[in-house]
């Protein structure tokens, strides 16, 4: 059952993505962003697969692109 359920969420995640971003003010899209962008350097490696998925809720969102950029750049972990 949980297997059915994640594989519906997967099937689903764009639209889910857009229905949520719809119910966002413009603070709450950046808070989300920042937030994804953060989980996804968790670990201070990000794969090709977390990009794209962070690309798909920046897409989501009706924040310009280069809010999103100013974002991300600033959840990078620090260098080494």
């Amino acid at each position: 059952m949980v297997s059915a359920l994640l594989l519906e969420l997967r099937d689903r995640r764009d639209a889910l993505l857009v229905e949520a971003a719809a119910l966002l003010s413009p603070e709450e899209q950046e808070q989300a962003y920042a937030l994804a962008a953060r989980l996804i350097h968790a670990d201070r490696t990000a794969t090709p697969e977390e990009l794209s998925l962070l690309s798909q809720v920046g897409s989501a969102l009706t924040l310009p692109a280069e809010r999103l950029q100013e974002i991300a750049a600033a959840c990078e972990p620090p260098l080494a």
